[in-house]
Protein backbone atom coordinates (compact mmCIF):
# COMPACT_ATOMS: atom_id res chain seq x y z
CA UNK A 1 0.00 0.00 0.00
CA UNK A 2 2.84 2.39 0.82
CA UNK A 3 4.39 1.80 -2.60
CA UNK A 4 1.10 2.65 -4.32
CA UNK A 5 0.70 5.78 -2.19
CA UNK A 6 4.21 6.88 -3.16
CA UNK A 7 3.45 6.27 -6.84
CA UNK A 8 0.18 8.22 -6.67
CA UNK A 9 1.86 11.06 -4.78
CA UNK A 10 4.62 11.23 -7.37
CA UNK A 11 2.18 11.31 -10.29
CA UNK A 12 0.02 13.99 -8.68
CA UNK A 13 3.17 15.97 -7.86
CA UNK A 14 4.13 16.01 -11.54
CA UNK A 15 0.61 16.92 -12.71
CA UNK A 16 0.20 19.67 -10.10
CA UNK A 17 3.62 21.02 -11.02
CA UNK A 18 2.77 21.29 -14.72
CA UNK A 19 -0.65 22.91 -14.26
CA UNK A 20 -0.64 26.49 -12.91
CA UNK A 21 -3.23 26.95 -10.20
CA UNK A 22 -3.23 23.29 -9.14
CA UNK A 23 -1.38 23.51 -5.83
CA UNK A 24 -0.35 20.47 -3.74
CA UNK A 25 -2.39 21.96 -0.87
CA UNK A 26 -5.45 21.62 -3.08
CA UNK A 27 -4.56 18.07 -4.10
CA UNK A 28 -3.98 17.01 -0.48
CA UNK A 29 -7.31 18.56 0.51
CA UNK A 30 -9.18 16.70 -2.24
CA UNK A 31 -7.34 13.42 -1.63
CA UNK A 32 -7.95 13.58 2.14
CA UNK A 33 -4.94 11.32 2.57
CA UNK A 34 -2.79 11.43 5.67
CA UNK A 35 -0.29 8.98 4.24
CA UNK A 36 3.27 10.29 4.44
CA UNK A 37 4.09 8.10 1.43
CA UNK A 38 1.57 10.11 -0.62
CA UNK A 39 2.07 13.63 0.75
CA UNK A 40 5.88 13.87 0.78
CA UNK A 41 6.45 13.01 -2.91
CA UNK A 42 3.41 15.15 -3.83
CA UNK A 43 4.93 18.26 -2.22
CA UNK A 44 8.61 17.67 -3.04
CA UNK A 45 8.19 16.64 -6.69
CA UNK A 46 5.74 19.50 -7.28
CA UNK A 47 8.36 21.96 -5.99
CA UNK A 48 10.77 20.77 -8.69
CA UNK A 49 8.37 20.39 -11.63
CA UNK A 50 6.55 23.70 -11.20
CA UNK A 51 9.52 25.71 -12.43
CA UNK A 52 8.85 24.42 -15.97
CA UNK A 53 5.60 26.35 -16.63
CA UNK A 54 6.99 29.29 -14.68
CA UNK A 55 10.09 29.63 -16.86
CA UNK A 56 8.79 28.50 -20.24
CA UNK A 57 5.19 29.76 -20.11
CA UNK A 58 5.48 32.61 -17.60
CA UNK A 59 2.87 31.05 -15.30
CA UNK A 60 4.38 31.11 -11.79
CA UNK A 61 3.21 29.51 -8.56
CA UNK A 62 3.70 31.01 -5.13
CA UNK A 63 7.38 30.71 -4.27
CA UNK A 64 8.86 30.60 -7.75
CA UNK A 65 7.37 33.76 -9.25
CA UNK A 66 10.80 35.37 -9.58
CA UNK A 67 12.00 32.51 -11.78
CA UNK A 68 9.96 34.13 -14.56
CA UNK A 69 12.37 37.08 -14.75
CA UNK A 70 15.76 35.41 -15.45
CA UNK A 71 13.93 32.43 -16.94
CA UNK A 72 12.24 34.58 -19.59
CA UNK A 73 15.55 36.27 -20.38
CA UNK A 74 17.20 32.89 -20.99
CA UNK A 75 14.17 31.76 -23.03
CA UNK A 76 14.70 34.73 -25.35
CA UNK A 77 18.36 33.69 -25.68
CA UNK A 78 17.40 30.14 -26.66
CA UNK A 79 18.43 28.72 -23.28
CA UNK A 80 15.13 27.85 -21.58
CA UNK A 81 16.31 24.28 -20.97
CA UNK A 82 19.41 25.59 -19.25
CA UNK A 83 17.22 27.80 -17.03
CA UNK A 84 15.22 24.77 -15.90
CA UNK A 85 18.45 22.81 -15.44
CA UNK A 86 19.74 25.44 -13.01
CA UNK A 87 16.64 25.25 -10.80
CA UNK A 88 16.86 21.46 -10.83
CA UNK A 89 20.50 21.61 -9.74
CA UNK A 90 19.37 23.75 -6.81
CA UNK A 91 16.60 21.32 -5.90
CA UNK A 92 18.95 18.35 -6.14
CA UNK A 93 21.53 20.08 -3.94
CA UNK A 94 18.87 20.88 -1.35
CA UNK A 95 18.01 17.19 -1.24
CA UNK A 96 21.66 16.20 -0.77
CA UNK A 97 22.05 18.84 1.96
CA UNK A 98 18.82 18.02 3.78
CA UNK A 99 20.45 15.55 6.18
CA UNK A 100 23.66 17.58 6.77
CA UNK A 101 21.47 20.61 7.57
CA UNK A 102 19.55 18.75 10.29
CA UNK A 103 21.95 19.84 13.09
CA UNK A 104 21.57 23.48 12.00
CA UNK A 105 17.81 23.00 11.84
CA UNK A 106 17.88 21.64 15.38
CA UNK A 107 19.85 24.69 16.59
CA UNK A 108 17.38 27.04 14.90
CA UNK A 109 14.48 25.21 16.49
CA UNK A 110 16.10 25.78 19.90
CA UNK A 111 16.49 29.52 19.17
CA UNK A 112 13.15 29.69 17.40
CA UNK A 113 11.94 33.00 18.86
CA UNK A 114 15.23 34.82 18.23
CA UNK A 115 15.34 33.66 14.59
CA UNK A 116 11.69 34.64 14.12
CA UNK A 117 12.44 38.10 15.50
CA UNK A 118 15.34 38.59 13.08
CA UNK A 119 13.35 37.77 9.92
CA UNK A 120 11.40 41.08 9.62
CA UNK A 121 14.58 43.06 10.35
CA UNK A 122 16.41 41.24 7.55
CA UNK A 123 13.49 41.82 5.16
CA UNK A 124 13.41 45.55 5.91
CA UNK A 125 17.16 45.84 5.26
CA UNK A 126 16.90 43.94 1.97
CA UNK A 127 13.87 45.97 0.84
CA UNK A 128 15.76 49.20 1.52
CA UNK A 129 18.79 47.91 -0.41
CA UNK A 130 16.64 46.92 -3.39
CA UNK A 131 14.82 50.24 -3.53
CA UNK A 132 17.96 52.35 -3.16
CA UNK A 133 19.64 50.44 -5.98
CA UNK A 134 17.03 51.71 -8.44
CA UNK A 135 17.53 54.75 -10.64
CA UNK A 136 13.90 55.70 -10.14
CA UNK A 137 13.60 55.17 -6.39
CA UNK A 138 10.20 56.87 -6.08
CA UNK A 139 8.52 54.71 -8.71
CA UNK A 140 10.22 51.59 -7.34
CA UNK A 141 8.81 52.44 -3.90
CA UNK A 142 5.39 52.98 -5.48
CA UNK A 143 5.56 49.53 -7.11
CA UNK A 144 6.58 47.93 -3.82
CA UNK A 145 3.85 49.61 -1.77
CA UNK A 146 1.09 49.19 -4.37
CA UNK A 147 1.94 45.52 -4.90
CA UNK A 148 1.81 45.19 -1.11
CA UNK A 149 -1.68 46.67 -1.09
CA UNK A 150 -2.70 44.13 -3.73
CA UNK A 151 -1.19 41.39 -1.58
CA UNK A 152 -3.19 42.52 1.46
CA UNK A 153 -6.41 42.77 -0.53
CA UNK A 154 -5.96 39.46 -2.33
CA UNK A 155 -4.44 37.19 0.32
CA UNK A 156 -6.80 34.43 -0.84
CA UNK A 157 -6.15 35.17 -4.52
CA UNK A 158 -2.37 35.14 -4.82
CA UNK A 159 -2.45 33.12 -8.05
CA UNK A 160 -3.85 35.98 -10.18
CA UNK A 161 -1.70 38.56 -8.36
CA UNK A 162 1.54 36.69 -9.04
CA UNK A 163 0.51 35.57 -12.53
CA UNK A 164 -0.33 39.15 -13.48
CA UNK A 165 2.77 40.87 -12.08
CA UNK A 166 5.33 38.30 -13.16
CA UNK A 167 3.68 36.30 -15.94
CA UNK A 168 1.05 38.08 -18.01
CA UNK A 169 2.89 41.40 -17.93
CA UNK A 170 5.87 39.71 -19.62
CA UNK A 171 3.76 37.63 -22.00
CA UNK A 172 1.76 40.62 -23.25
CA UNK A 173 4.94 42.57 -23.99
CA UNK A 174 6.75 39.63 -25.61
CA UNK A 175 7.37 39.37 -29.30
CA UNK A 176 5.61 36.98 -31.65
CA UNK A 177 8.44 34.46 -31.81
CA UNK A 178 11.13 32.86 -29.70
CA UNK A 179 14.60 31.97 -30.94
CA UNK A 180 15.56 28.34 -31.55
CA UNK A 181 16.18 26.58 -28.25
CA UNK A 182 19.29 24.59 -27.49
CA UNK A 183 19.32 21.45 -25.38
CA UNK A 184 23.10 21.37 -25.15
CA UNK A 185 23.92 22.25 -21.55
CA UNK A 186 26.64 21.47 -19.05
CA UNK A 187 25.06 19.20 -16.46
CA UNK A 188 27.94 19.44 -14.01
CA UNK A 189 27.19 22.41 -11.73
CA UNK A 190 29.72 25.21 -11.66
CA UNK A 191 31.31 26.46 -8.45
CA UNK A 192 28.97 29.45 -8.48
CA UNK A 193 25.94 27.18 -8.86
CA UNK A 194 27.17 24.94 -6.04
CA UNK A 195 27.58 27.91 -3.70
CA UNK A 196 24.18 29.30 -4.70
CA UNK A 197 22.60 25.91 -4.05
CA UNK A 198 24.10 25.78 -0.56
CA UNK A 199 22.93 29.31 0.29
CA UNK A 200 19.48 28.59 -1.13
CA UNK A 201 19.19 25.37 0.85
CA UNK A 202 19.99 27.19 4.10
CA UNK A 203 17.53 30.01 3.34
CA UNK A 204 14.83 27.49 2.43
CA UNK A 205 15.51 25.53 5.62
CA UNK A 206 15.17 28.66 7.79
CA UNK A 207 11.95 29.82 6.13
CA UNK A 208 10.52 26.33 6.51
CA UNK A 209 10.27 27.02 10.25
CA UNK A 210 9.09 30.63 10.37
CA UNK A 211 5.34 31.43 10.08
CA UNK A 212 4.37 34.02 7.48
CA UNK A 213 7.68 33.57 5.65
CA UNK A 214 8.17 31.25 2.71
CA UNK A 215 10.11 30.67 -0.46
CA UNK A 216 9.04 34.01 -1.99
CA UNK A 217 10.56 36.01 0.84
CA UNK A 218 13.72 33.89 0.81
CA UNK A 219 13.99 34.43 -2.96
CA UNK A 220 13.73 38.18 -2.41
CA UNK A 221 16.71 38.00 -0.05
CA UNK A 222 18.61 35.74 -2.48
CA UNK A 223 18.05 38.24 -5.30
CA UNK A 224 20.45 40.61 -3.54
CA UNK A 225 23.20 38.03 -3.17
CA UNK A 226 25.88 37.30 -5.74
CA UNK A 227 25.61 33.97 -7.48
CA UNK A 228 23.26 32.07 -9.76
CA UNK A 229 19.75 33.12 -8.79
CA UNK A 230 17.88 30.28 -10.52
CA UNK A 231 19.99 27.66 -8.75
CA UNK A 232 19.42 29.40 -5.42
CA UNK A 233 15.68 29.59 -6.13
CA UNK A 234 15.44 25.88 -6.91
CA UNK A 235 17.24 25.08 -3.66
CA UNK A 236 15.08 27.50 -1.66
CA UNK A 237 11.81 26.09 -2.98
CA UNK A 238 12.59 22.42 -2.36
CA UNK A 239 14.43 22.97 0.93
CA UNK A 240 11.49 25.06 2.16
CA UNK A 241 9.08 22.23 1.36
CA UNK A 242 11.22 19.59 3.09
CA UNK A 243 11.82 21.57 6.27
CA UNK A 244 8.27 22.92 6.50
CA UNK A 245 7.29 19.27 6.93
CA UNK A 246 10.23 18.61 9.25
CA UNK A 247 9.03 21.53 11.40
CA UNK A 248 6.30 19.21 12.65
CA UNK A 249 8.98 17.17 14.41
CA UNK A 250 11.35 19.99 15.42
CA UNK A 251 8.85 22.53 16.76
CA UNK A 252 5.51 20.74 16.49
CA UNK A 253 3.95 23.42 14.25
CA UNK A 254 2.19 23.24 10.87
CA UNK A 255 3.77 25.45 8.21
CA UNK A 256 2.02 24.36 4.97
CA UNK A 257 -1.32 23.06 3.79
CA UNK A 258 0.23 19.68 3.03
CA UNK A 259 1.84 19.46 6.47
CA UNK A 260 -1.49 19.74 8.27
CA UNK A 261 -2.37 16.27 7.01
CA UNK A 262 0.99 14.81 8.08
CA UNK A 263 2.01 13.19 11.34
CA UNK A 264 5.73 13.60 12.09
CA UNK A 265 5.82 13.30 15.86
CA UNK A 266 8.51 10.67 16.49
CA UNK A 267 12.11 10.20 15.42
CA UNK A 268 11.04 7.25 13.29
CA UNK A 269 8.49 9.43 11.49
CA UNK A 270 11.17 12.08 10.84
CA UNK A 271 13.61 9.51 9.45
CA UNK A 272 10.96 8.12 7.09
CA UNK A 273 9.97 11.64 6.03
CA UNK A 274 13.55 12.60 5.14
CA UNK A 275 14.11 9.30 3.31
CA UNK A 276 10.96 9.80 1.23
CA UNK A 277 12.01 13.39 0.51
CA UNK A 278 15.44 12.34 -0.76
CA UNK A 279 13.96 9.69 -3.07
CA UNK A 280 11.37 12.22 -4.26
CA UNK A 281 14.08 14.78 -5.07
CA UNK A 282 15.92 12.21 -7.19
CA UNK A 283 12.75 11.20 -9.06
CA UNK A 284 11.52 14.77 -9.45
CA UNK A 285 14.86 15.97 -10.82
CA UNK A 286 15.04 13.19 -13.42
CA UNK A 287 11.43 13.67 -14.52
CA UNK A 288 11.79 17.46 -14.64
CA UNK A 289 14.82 17.23 -16.96
CA UNK A 290 12.92 14.92 -19.30
CA UNK A 291 9.72 16.98 -19.29
CA UNK A 292 11.60 20.25 -19.73
CA UNK A 293 13.29 18.87 -22.84
CA UNK A 294 9.94 17.74 -24.28
CA UNK A 295 8.22 21.04 -23.43
CA UNK A 296 11.05 23.11 -24.93
CA UNK A 297 10.93 21.05 -28.13
CA UNK A 298 7.16 21.49 -28.33
CA UNK A 299 7.32 25.21 -27.65
CA UNK A 300 9.92 25.64 -30.39
CA UNK A 301 7.65 23.98 -32.96
CA UNK A 302 4.52 25.97 -32.10
CA UNK A 303 4.11 29.58 -33.18
CA UNK A 304 4.98 31.58 -30.09
CA UNK A 305 2.13 34.05 -30.65
CA UNK A 306 -0.39 31.20 -30.54
CA UNK A 307 1.29 29.62 -27.51
CA UNK A 308 1.39 33.03 -25.83
CA UNK A 309 -2.34 33.59 -26.31
CA UNK A 310 -3.13 30.06 -25.17
CA UNK A 311 -1.20 30.55 -21.92
CA UNK A 312 -2.88 33.92 -21.30
CA UNK A 313 -6.31 32.38 -21.91
CA UNK A 314 -5.48 29.47 -19.60
CA UNK A 315 -4.37 31.77 -16.77
CA UNK A 316 -7.51 33.89 -17.17
CA UNK A 317 -9.72 30.77 -17.15
CA UNK A 318 -8.01 29.27 -14.08
CA UNK A 319 -8.28 32.62 -12.30
CA UNK A 320 -12.01 32.87 -12.99
CA UNK A 321 -12.69 29.27 -11.96
CA UNK A 322 -10.67 29.48 -8.73
CA UNK A 323 -11.19 33.13 -7.70
CA UNK A 324 -14.21 34.40 -9.64
CA UNK A 325 -14.67 38.00 -10.81
CA UNK A 326 -12.61 39.30 -7.89
CA UNK A 327 -9.69 37.23 -9.12
CA UNK A 328 -10.06 38.72 -12.61
CA UNK A 329 -9.95 42.22 -11.08
CA UNK A 330 -6.77 41.29 -9.19
CA UNK A 331 -5.30 39.78 -12.37
CA UNK A 332 -6.02 42.93 -14.42
CA UNK A 333 -4.65 45.28 -11.74
CA UNK A 334 -1.50 43.25 -11.08
CA UNK A 335 -0.84 42.82 -14.81
CA UNK A 336 -1.12 46.59 -15.31
CA UNK A 337 1.32 47.20 -12.47
CA UNK A 338 3.75 44.66 -13.91
CA UNK A 339 3.61 46.31 -17.34
CA UNK A 340 4.20 49.73 -15.77
CA UNK A 341 7.28 48.41 -13.94
CA UNK A 342 8.72 46.95 -17.15
CA UNK A 343 8.00 50.10 -19.17
CA UNK A 344 9.61 52.31 -16.50
CA UNK A 345 12.68 50.08 -16.31
CA UNK A 346 12.11 49.19 -12.64
CA UNK A 347 13.16 45.74 -11.41
CA UNK A 348 10.14 43.48 -11.09
CA UNK A 349 11.61 42.15 -7.84
CA UNK A 350 10.11 45.31 -6.30
CA UNK A 351 6.70 43.80 -6.99
CA UNK A 352 7.40 41.17 -4.35
CA UNK A 353 5.86 43.69 -2.00
CA UNK A 354 2.81 41.53 -2.76
CA UNK A 355 4.18 38.98 -0.28
CA UNK A 356 6.69 41.07 1.69
CA UNK A 357 4.25 43.73 2.94
CA UNK A 358 1.72 41.20 4.34
CA UNK A 359 4.65 39.39 5.98
CA UNK A 360 5.92 42.56 7.66
CA UNK A 361 2.43 43.46 8.86
CA UNK A 362 2.03 39.95 10.23
CA UNK A 363 5.19 40.34 12.31
CA UNK A 364 4.29 43.87 13.42
CA UNK A 365 0.94 42.62 14.69
CA UNK A 366 2.64 39.73 16.42
CA UNK A 367 5.46 41.58 18.16
CA UNK A 368 3.96 45.01 18.83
Amino acid sequence: MSAFDFLYGSVFGVVAGLLPGVHPNFVSFIAESGSMYFLVPLAVINSIINTIPSIIFGAPEVGNEMSVLPGHALLMKGRAYDAVRRTIIGSALSGLLAIPLVPLAWLISRAYYEVELAIPIILVIVVAAVLLSENNVQFAAFCFVFSGVIGLASHEALLPALSGMFGLSRLLLSGTSIPPQTEEVEFMPSNVEMKSGVVGSILGMITGFIPGVGASQAAFVASRLKGDFLTALGAITTSNVIFSMAALYFIGKVRTGVAQYLSVSTLEDAVIMFALALVSVAIGSAVALLLAKLVVRGASKIKYAILNRAVVAFIVAVTFVTCGTFGLLVLFTSTSLGIMAIKKGVKQSNLLGVVIVPTLIYFMAKFI
